[in-house]
């Protein structure tokens, strides 16, 4: 309750009035609050001079203004800390403190303190030491990354975990969500060593540093583990399968790797276990008892697989299951439809070669059910209208056929509705949709649907707030006048369809639609723009502001031209300005104020630069297209002393085809492609296929050069990888460093010399080489002939000498694959060589190391030089 005034005894006395110290700090304090909202004005309300504001003996005790809506201009009022004979309770959590710092003097006179809640309340700097001095107390002073008011969000920050916890001995429960402790690799050893009995730890958004180390195991009395949103780098830790007491795991959104032992599932006091978006980890679901508590179990987006047991349905209390990672496989077990209690449903993975269930009808407290990237077919089942509180509906890119049922329209508690690449048929009146008054996200894209616009609604007196709309690849012929009426856009897609004539001003986001004119920038800011494939012309200059929220800007194929605006240095995740007209260089400021930048395709425009090193410093670009540009000069910096390196660690995709890049492709510059040699466990996970906000599904795809075509990538597993740069004025030998980056797509270039034997024994799992057309010279290595997987072999037209190695596998390759090279000699050549004897035998080699499949292409680029490639193609 706001603004509660209360003494911690329970003894009925009569009311005696408040000291009047305490009532002079009371309202010193409210004076320093500025009411935003009507919670400020009831907290306040009783707040009046010559009022008892206590009862008993007349202490204040509790002191309670959370959630208040209030705001302050000038900060935390030194007044609070006047409260110091009796105060221990304090809240003044979900306020606005306006990113003023906390007082670094003043919590320590609030020696009784034993809660303190600062939680959403917008401040910033750093938490007080102090406050460690409070040997009672059990602090909540995080979720910094929540208070959003306006578009500020405070950031607290901890340089010392050590130093704050020294003196918490009895602390039971430690709440520092949203805090920076960035600076704090000791916490783990400080937690241990200084709060042995803490029982609650809650770390979220706090960009904790890995790993997790064992020393946490010291601390048996704990119960909730709440580490998410950190992006820890570690090995899972299993151990805390030995802590009694858990009852809360909740670990997503991290980097964590490893086993995840199935023990912690069958742990008896387990309640939540959130794993989700925890990619590299791996692991199977036990068989579940019937005395599990489980209630939330949420795995997707993870490396987990196998079959989900039957014995699912023995958990009783479970609300929400969360088991949508691409490994699964196998059907639904029907004990499912035993959840009565379940509220959130969310599966993928799943091999499913029939409809979808009608076991899900008897989950009737379903609020949430979700189906993904699943083999499900046949029609929306019309038992689904048993689903009276279902609130989000969702079948993404599973074989959904059939008309979408009328029984739709009746389920008014209705928000979400996204049934986006299936194969839906029929027509859809967007009319009928907005009987739904709860609904906020439509998203019929990529089906076989024809949406009309319906009867005329203007008498409708309830209307829908649309704010996500995706009607992409709807057949739609214009632009539905019923739209005008959605005016809190968060994102509209009206892509892929055959609307012409004039834009209005609302429909901001059209592609492959031909539309003309300067790009409409809309309003106020926006989440995803996509302008792609219309013919546009020019580009604004100035709309930064529009961009402060936006993840993803696509205005590909279109006919902009003039410099690139400095607008793009911002914190955009993806841009796309491919196949325009582009000059000049690409803005430097990308490298201070992109630091988010994960793809940038700026491929076939006309920008003339030298190669820009500094983007190595973009320490999250996993996707960098320059192809077909004018870019020269050498890939690494001309200098040693220089501290830009030319490399891309992050990288999985490189492409700098079709430019003027000179000088050789050395092994130091290959060593740096750290992301093409790290081999994940989640190998059917994407990398760039669709990326998801607020629920969306948003269809991302790559366009790149392979074997000589363009191909459109729909689907970039995280394994991939690709370098090309070929057509280019690179010189040198195949690189000893080539078996390096074991997830190389791609690598194009000029070759003269020996093919490196020691490398390419390596590529244990190599399935497809081909290194014609070049002018390599030498023997033919005998590891090739280890190979074991190797199937397909082109070494024509090089300079290449001596025998050919034998082996089972090399016999069965004809003479088409050595033609054009006099030197050699041998089966299955024609040519026998005069010293039979000096033939090599050569054993299989079967390597172990486990490697994705590959493929390794050496060829001809074109006419334009001779280009390699390698590609690793994983199978599952």
């Amino acid at each position: 309750p706001a603004g509660a005034f209360t003494s911690n005894h329970t003894v009925a006395v009569a009311r005696v009035p408040c000291l009047h110290d305490q009532e002079t700090v009371l309202l010193r304090l409210k004076r320093s609050f500025t009411s935003t909202s009507d919670d400020s004005i009831v907290a306040f309300r009783s707040w009046k001079v010559c009022t008892d504001c206590c009862d008993a003996d007349g202490c204040v005790t509790s002191l309670d203004l959370g959630n208040s809506g209030l705001e302050s201009a000038a900060g935390l009022d030194p007044a609070l800390f006047d409260l110091t004979s009796s105060l221990r309770y304090l809240n003044l959590g979900w306020n606005n403190f306006n990113l003023f710092k906390l007082p670094s003097i003043g919590f320590e006179r609030l020696a009784k303190l034993t809660s303190l809640n600062l939680s959403n309340t917008n401040f910033s700097g750093q938490v007080p030491y102090n406050i460690g001095r409070l040997t009672n107390l059990i602090p909540d002073v995080g979720y910094q990354v929540y208070a959003k008011l306006g578009d500020i969000v405070g950031q607290l920050a901890v340089p010392n975990f050590t130093s704050l916890l020294a003196n918490l001995g009895s602390l039971r429960e430690l709440h520092l969500g949203g805090v920076d402790l960035s600076q704090s690799a000791e916490w783990c050893d400080a937690l241990s060593m200084y709060t042995p009995n803490l029982r609650v730890l809650r770390l979220p958004f706090c960009d904790v540093p890995g790993p997790i180390f064992r020393a946490l195991s010291a601390l048996h009395s704990l119960s909730v583990i709440d580490l998410q949103f950190n992006r820890m780098m570690s090995p899972f830790p299993n151990f805390v399968a030995n802590f009694s007491f858990l009852s809360v795991l909740q670990l997503s959104h991290n980097d964590l790797e490893g086993f995840v032992s199935p023990k912690i599932f069958e742990h008896d006091r387990l309640v939540t276990i959130d794993l989700h978006s925890t990619y590299e980890i791996s692991g199977s679901l036990p068989n579940f008892s019937g005395h599990s508590c489980l209630q939330n179990l949420l795995v997707g987006d993870t490396g987990f697989s196998g079959t989900i047991p039957s014995s699912i349905g023995k958990v009783k209390s479970s609300k929400s299951l969360g088991l949508d990672a691409p490994g699964f496989f196998g059907n639904m077990p029907s004990s499912i439809g035993e959840l009565k209690s379940l509220n959130t449903s969310k599966v993928s993975g799943l091999n499913l070669v029939r409809p979808i269930p009608s076991l899900i009808t008897n989950l009737t407290s379903l609020e949430v059910l979700r189906f993904s990237e699943c083999g499900l077919h046949g029609p929306i089942p019309s038992s689904t209208d048993h689903l009276i509180k279902l609130k989000s509906f969702a079948v993404m890119q599973c074989k959904g056929s059939g008309g979408i049922h009328p029984h739709i329209y009746n389920m008014t508690q209705l928000e979400e509705l996204v049934l986006p690449l299936n194969n839906f048929t029929g027509t859809v009146e967007l009319n009928s949709l907005w009987r739904l008054p709860n609904l906020f996200h439509l998203d019929l894209s990529n089906n076989k649907i024809v949406v009309l616009e319906g009867q005329d609604n203007s008498s409708m007196v309830f209307f829908p707030n649309i704010i996500y709309l995706n009607l992409a690849s709807c057949s739609i012929t214009k632009f539905p006048s019923i739209l005008k009426r959605l005016n809190d856009w968060n994102g509209l897609d009206l892509s892929n369809n055959q609307m012409h004539g004039a834009i209005p001003r609302w429909a901001w986001e059209k592609c492959f639609n031909m539309f003309e004119g300067s790009i409409p920038i809309p309003q106020y800011s926006a989440v995803v723009l996509d302008y792609s494939g219309n013919m546009f012309s020019p580009m604004p200059h100035n709309f930064s502001t529009q961009l402060e929220d936006a993840y993803i800007f696509k205005a590909s194929r279109n006919n902009l031209s003039g410099n690139i605006p400095i607008s793009f240095c911002v914190n955009l995740e993806f841009l796309d300005l491919s196949h325009n007209t582009f000059s000049g260089s690409i803005p430097s400021c990308l490298m201070e104020d992109a630091n988010s930048l994960t793809v940038l395709d700026i491929a076939n425009n006309e920008i003339s630069d030298s190669f820009p090193c500094w983007m190595s410093t973009l320490s999250r670009l996993q996707v960098l297209i320059l192809k077909h540009k004018k870019f020269f000069g050498p890939l690494a910096p001309s200098s040693h002393t220089s501290r830009v390196t030319c490399g891309f660690p992050s990288a999985r995709i490189l492409d700098l085809s079709s430019n003027n890049l000179s000088g050789t492709l050395n092994k130091e510059w290959l060593s740096t492609l750290m992301g093409m040699m790290v081999i994940v466990n989640n190998q059917t996970s994407a990398m760039l296929e669709q990326e998801r906000h607020q629920n969306q599904v948003y269809q991302v795809t790559t366009e790149l050069t392979y074997k000589g075509s363009e191909l459109t990538f729909d689907k970039i597993l995280r394994t991939l990888g690709f370098l090309d740069v070929s057509h280019n004025a690179l010189q040198g030998s195949i690189p000893e460093a080539i078996g390096e980056p074991v997830l190389l797509e791609v690598l194009n270039m000029s070759f003269t010399g020996p093919i490196p034997s020691n490398e390419l024994s390596h590529l244990a799992h190599l399935e497809a080489l081909d290194l014609s057309s070049n002018e390599l010279s030498g023997a033919i290595p005998l590891e090739l002939a280890s190979l074991d997987s190797l199937t397909t072999l082109n070494l024509s037209n090089n300079k290449l000498t001596g025998s050919i190695p034998e082996s089972p596998h090399f016999s069965t390759f004809s003479n088409s694959s050595f033609l054009g090279n006099d030197g050699l000699c041998g089966p299955p050549w024609s040519k026998e060589c005069i010293n039979d004897a000096t033939t090599p035998n050569v054993a299989s080699n079967h390597s172990k190391k486990k490697y994705g499949d590959i493929v390794l292409f050496l060829f001809d680029g074109l006419g334009f030089g001779v280009g390699f490639a390698i590609a690793i193609v994983w199978r599952w």
